[in-house]
């Protein structure tokens, strides 16, 4: 799972987006590397610039709410949609499942694909670049996906490690949980694509 650098004075988007998206903290650059690691094709972008590909997964109840958590690395007050990053040849739909399981405990029979968004959100890391087994990525491509989840809340048992807690929040309210940069505008963007009845209570 990607662990997050600690938010402090002023959120920022890009330092949070890796996770569950949001930026992850430097790792340990592999300076003693003999052989550079070969760049997979996918993660090249314009300018020869590298990015890490990652999931985004909105994920909605049968209250028309969201879920959003609170991670360990964050404030309290700051939460984001769950996310993380996709491993060597896996699918977009496995790496949601897999995170899903990882940070929410959520087991894929009690989730329904909605759909994908038909293009992902590319930015570039503002501060710190990302290493991740010798690769230094430029920044992020998130790919993000809709789910209904059709279980109980009995259903969701958080990693504590790096979930401090969750919540189902209506699409209206979101703006008093998403507080990162450009984070609520480009969530809603993908929300509402997916979920176009988002802002329909029941």
């Amino acid at each position: 799972m990607s662990k997050f650098a600690k938010i402090k004075n002023r959120p920022d988007q890009r330092k949070h987006e890796t996770t569950s998206c949001l930026a992850e903290g430097v790792l340990s650059s592999n300076q003693n590397r003999k052989t550079p690691p070969k760049i997979p094709k996918s993660h090249l972008g314009e300018g020869g610039r590298i990015f890490r590909r990652g999931v985004s997964m909105l994920i909605t109840n049968n209250r028309n709410e969201f879920l959003i958590i609170n991670l360990q690395s964050f404030e309290d007050r700051f939460f984001a949609i769950p996310g993380g990053g996709i491993e060597k040849n896996e699918s977009l739909i496995d790496a949601a499942y897999r995170e899903i399981q990882e940070e929410l405990g959520i087991r894929k029979s009690f989730l329904e694909f909605v759909g994908k968004c038909k293009k992902p959100n590319k930015f570039t890391f503002k501060v710190k670049k990302l290493n991740r087994n010798g690769i230094i990525y430029d920044g992020q491509e998130r790919y993000f996906l809709g789910f209904k989840f059709t279980g109980s809340d009995r259903e969701i048992k958080l990693q504590p490690e790096e979930v401090r807690k969750y919540k189902w929040v209506a699409c209206k309210n979101l703006k008093n949980y998403l507080l990162f940069d450009s984070q609520l505008q480009s969530t809603l963007e993908k929300l509402l694509e997916l979920f176009p009845n988002a802002y329909n209570e029941k």
